[in-house]
């Protein structure tokens, strides 16, 4: 992109994909150094250091400030656009776990009783995949935002802090009043209010445009190149040191910074092969994200594993499994997505003949 008098920051599909894109490979990067995850040795040698992989659970505050944000978009406000986008989770994870988790582990689905089962098809048990939280807190975001929604517009930065303190209140709340180390709905509970700042941080950024209204015109490209570097690594750098404090996330903090640095960069650089690299994966993010989690849930790990364990650099690991992960939720995805529209389209058929 050229210097210009003018240049306008633009946050439209292609961005949220960069985030996307970039959070899941933190998420990846967080899962795959984590050394009490595999069944075999592997070489960290060669590892600057072994708990830098922690600041990149950052992707958790990314994904749910995401949420929000993407909501704000939304025309149809109601529980038919709800149901839709849960729909749309819920078609890949439960892909994921009809076909390519509980044939691997029958014996296991078959032991553990009714009620396991279901709590897994909607992540609030994760025997079957350890990283299902997104499913349930998704559903609790599509539940109650169509409600809060409305009244933040009307007062958009008091309403989200009002909301944000009483996330945060009733987070310590359903601590007190449940064990939620024991109760799996409690737990859930207890998670989903402690996103949700993240998520009406999210809403808010959206609602109000606050990346579209960035106005650096007067500075150089290099020199945004070298500011929005310089939060980007500044933040990650805080976030290893402080990242939360009784229950609640400093991401709040954190996440619109580093999305901040992203938006300057990529409006002001094309960088078209990081660029379309983040895209691809921030499309077939949901896919990669809970089918990458079938190499270390213990259900299954035992056959899934030994595809990324090749290798015994753990470095080497890591980079096979972003590669594999990727190529094989996009194989799944484009299934996916030619067999629904092809029973799409026989059922519209079918209603056009009656």
């Amino acid at each position: 992109m050229s210097d210009q008098n003018h240049w306008p920051m633009r946050f439209d599909k292609e961005m949220s994909a960069i985030v996307k894109g970039l959070a899941l490979i933190f998420m990846m990067l967080l899962h795959c150094y984590a050394d009490f995850h595999y069944d075999v040795a592997l070489d960290y040698s060669n590892v600057i250091n072994p708990r830098l992989h922690g600041v990149f659970k950052v992707c958790i505050g990314l994904f749910t400030f995401m949420v929000g944000f993407g909501y704000s978009f939304s025309k149809n406000r109601n529980w038919s656009y709800a149901l839709s986008h849960i729909k749309k989770l819920l078609i890949p994870f439960w892909v994921i776990l009809l076909v390519f988790t509980f044939p691997f582990c029958w014996d296991d689905v078959t032991s553990c009783g009714w009620q396991k089962v279901v709590y897994n098809l909607f992540g609030i048990d994760s025997h079957f995949n350890y990283y299902s939280w997104f499913v349930y807190f998704f559903i609790f975001a599509m539940v109650v935002l169509p409600f809060i929604s409305r009244v933040i517009d009307r007062s958009p930065l008091f309403c989200t802090l009002f909301f944000v303190v009483l996330s945060v209140l009733l987070m310590y709340v359903s601590h007190l009043v449940f064990d939620v180390s024991t109760n799996q709905l409690a737990m859930a509970l207890f998670n989903c209010f402690m996103m949700t700042p993240a998520m009406l941080l999210g809403y808010l950024f959206g609602h109000k445009h606050y990346y579209e209204r960035l106005n650096l015109n007067v500075l150089s490209k290099w020199l945004c190149l070298f500011l929005a570097l310089t939060v980007f690594i500044a933040t990650l750098w805080i976030r290893y040191y402080w990242w939360g404090w009784n229950g609640f996330q400093y991401d709040f903090f954190f996440v619109p910074m580093l999305i901040g640095s992203l938006v300057v960069i990529f409006n002001r650089f094309e960088l078209k092969p990081l660029r379309m690299m983040l895209v691809q994966v921030g499309k077939v993010s949901t896919y990669m994200w809970f089918f990458h989690a079938l190499f270390f849930t213990q259900a299954v790990r035992w056959f899934y594993q030994p595809a990324i364990t090749i290798f015994n650099d753990v470095n080497l690991v890591v980079i096979w499994a972003i590669v594999l992960t990727f190529v094989i939720s996009w194989l799944i995805k484009y299934t996916v997505d030619h067999v629904s529209a092809v029973l799409s389209s026989v059922i519209q058929g079918s209603a056009a003949k009656e």
